[in-house]
């Protein structure tokens, strides 16, 4: 797991204008949010990703586990530190290719965007099987790292990660993994903030 987060940091470090915006970029390199705040929240105050009212016709799919994610994204946002990063947006171990503990490609650039890096740090820490394993080892990485309200920012990550694949395993008729999201994400955050 270090040499994701790894990988993550270098992404991370490319340089882009800042003037660039926030989200997926269009032909001309230009992302249509004016900050990090307006592309978060339009996973769940827009149409921009899904239409949650379309969703919440699904006979499975909990109203409230999405407000509730929405609120804890909500809170978190004042810990972003409003810069644009470049981000790979499906960051994980389906995406990398790693050799003799060196990663030597990543694949599926499709959800590139500008945003926080942090967001493909919380969707490697909720896809990894083991949650215990993820946690440890991000704390472990980023705890001696230049990073105020790191703790935070991996959650809002989680949070943003989560609410995003509800929807998706709920429009897939994913009924058993919507079940076992919320438990999930409490595990997460008993492990990151206990």
């Amino acid at each position: 797991m270090p040499l994701q987060f790894q990988m993550i940091e270098k992404i991370k470090n490319v340089s882009i204008s800042e003037t660039n915006g926030f989200g997926e970029w269009g032909r001309d390199g230009k992302a249509k949010h004016s900050s990090i705040r307006d592309y978060v929240e339009s996973l769940y105050k827009s149409k921009d990703f899904f239409d949650w009212r379309e969703l919440f016709k699904i006979d499975f799919f909990d109203k409230n586990f999405t407000e509730e994610l929405s609120g804890k994204i909500s809170d978190r946002l004042k810990f972003l530190d409003g810069n644009p990063y470049l981000m790979h947006g499906d960051f994980g171990n389906d995406n990398v290719y790693i050799k003799e503990d060196v990663i030597t490609g990543i694949i599926d650039w499709e959800k590139s965007r500008y945003g926080d890096h942090f967001l493909d740090v919380g969707r490697v820490v909720l896809f990894c099987p083991s949650r215990e394993a993820s946690v440890a080892a991000t704390l472990s990485f980023y705890e001696d790292k230049e990073y105020e309200n790191y703790k935070e920012r991996i959650l809002l990550g989680v949070y943003f990660a989560m609410l995003s694949n509800y929807a998706f395993a709920a429009i897939a008729g994913k009924k058993e993994s919507c079940m076992q999201y919320p438990a999930r994400i409490k595990q997460i955050e008993n492990l990151l903030t206990p």
